[in-house]
């Protein structure tokens, strides 16, 4: 298992709560503590009263429970124009309908579909 650390923001398109949170860890450093773990790291973003507008946790991922595997569409990042049929199909196009369409039957896509289970994550 590995810890990772996350920390959110409520607005997460500012910089401000990452620059905050680099002071945040420099002066709880400056105060004769290490920073060593995910753990350490989040108790120094936590310090001196935290980050407004951020929220900070240490998770553990055990790594053996990720079963999903990669799947691909090929093509379909040189596409732009999707319609989804009542019969599950994907029909897609490049934008203006240039091109051929590709069609993406609803069988190919049922064998892409399948679901990672449970993850074991532990968050702290």
């Amino acid at each position: 298992m590995s810890a990772q650390l996350v920390v959110t923001s409520v607005r997460p398109k500012l910089s401000c709560g990452r620059q905050a949170a680099a002071l945040n860890i420099r002066c709880y450093i400056n105060v004769d503590n290490d920073v060593r773990t995910a753990s350490d790291m989040k108790a120094a973003i936590d310090s001196h009263g935290g980050i407004e507008g951020c929220y900070s946790v240490v998770r553990k991922v055990d790594e053996r429970s990720q079963n999903m595997t990669k799947h691909l569409l090929s093509g379909i990042q040189s596409l732009n124009k999707f319609v989804f049929t009542e019969s599950g199909e994907i029909i897609a196009c490049r934008a203006h309908n240039v091109g051929p369409r590709k069609i993406f039957s609803a069988a190919s896509l049922a064998r892409l579909a399948t679901s990672q289970g449970p993850t074991n994550l532990q968050v702290y």
